[in-house]
């Protein structure tokens, strides 16, 4: 079990990453996206006192617009702590953090690319959207992101940071994300204010709110 959250406010992402700790305390990033659509990433094995956080985030010189964060919890068979499996995962223009099991994760490999070393199955999401991109000039960014979720299987909550349009985007399967849709936060864990994001739906946020922009095949347990 891991968790994902993030904010557009500092207080508010840092009340998230507190109830955030006690879903994974094998690895935690925080990730701050400047004004001008920068990714700054900050990673540490274990968990992490919120005062160190705090320590981080009145240090960084750049006008922060978003942040974002998650705690690990690993899934896969590999425990020793790294910085290539801890997330977030980042290819080209993508980066993604991810809570939950991609069960098809073995089949994902060899459709996409055999030779992928990396053992944590949230890894290979941010490459299947390039690959998509690449393989299908007309297929546009958010384009991208649609088909790599619909090919996902068993449970994900997940955010996916797209660089080239500076837009966060959410969705979900299975896996659990609650939202404030006007101030503009989630989590993996229920928070006030909150509520579900629908599963199959792709989120994107923005200075207006959290909105529904999408549609993906969403192979969950819970979804009718």
């Amino acid at each position: 079990m891991c968790g994902i959250f993030g904010a557009t406010e500092q207080e508010r992402f840092l009340t998230l990453y507190d109830l955030n700790q006690k879903r994974g305390n094998f690895a935690t990033s925080l990730c701050l996206i400047d004004r001008k659509g920068d990714m700054h990433v900050h990673r540490w094995s274990g968990a992490v006192d919120i005062s160190q956080i705090k320590r981080i985030l009145d240090s960084t010189k750049e006008k922060i617009i978003l942040y974002a964060g998650h705690t690990q919890a690993p899934t896969s068979v590999k425990r020793k702590y790294s910085i290539e499996t801890a997330h977030p995962f980042n290819i080209q223009h993508y980066t993604v953090a991810h809570n939950g099991v991609l069960t098809n994760f073995t089949e994902l490999k060899e459709m996409f690319d055999p030779k992928w070393k990396n053992p944590v199955d949230s890894s290979i999401i941010p490459f299947m959207c390039t690959m998509y991109e690449e393989e299908y000039p007309d297929c546009k960014n958010i384009d991208a992101i649609i088909n790599s979720l619909g090919k996902l299987e068993g449970t994900f909550g997940l955010w996916i940071y797209d660089s080239n349009l500076n837009t966060m985007f959410l969705a979900r399967c299975g896996s659990t994300v609650f939202v404030d849709k006007i101030n503009n936060a989630f989590s993996s864990v229920k928070f006030r204010g909150s509520e579900a994001l629908d599963e199959g739906v792709l989120y994107q946020l923005t200075p207006e709110g959290i909105t529904s922009i999408g549609l993906f095949d969403c192979d969950s347990p819970f979804f009718p």
